[in-house]
């Protein structure tokens, strides 16, 4: 799964995310919003056309065993979270703004 957008709000992308509870590796820009991101689930690129490209090369050969651990941790760093954890960020990102 690719997420190329270059303005993240939040500490991580609920697409990401999204892609992780299902077992993808996810292509995402390197953006300090998305350092959460688990390196052994996720390829990162540089925000230019050319690291995108690299990046989705890099995902497309895969072999079958590289997929089958890189989606074992992605759903192992989708199913550690929670609604309490989520809650306890939001609240901490809530403080630092007031």
């Amino acid at each position: 799964m690719c997420s190329s957008s270059r303005i993240v709000t939040r500490p991580t992308s609920g697409s990401a995310l999204l892609g992780l509870a299902f077992g993808l590796p996810v292509v995402v820009p390197a953006l300090p919003g998305l350092q959460e991101l688990p390196d052994e689930a996720t390829f990162r690129y540089d925000g230019t056309v050319e690291g995108l490209a690299g990046a989705l090369d890099s995902a497309s050969r895969l072999e079958p065993a590289e997929l089958r651990a890189m989606s074992t941790a992605a759903r192992a760093f989708a199913g550690s979270s929670s609604w309490e954890h989520v809650a306890a960020q939001t609240a901490a990102a809530f403080r630092e703004l007031v």
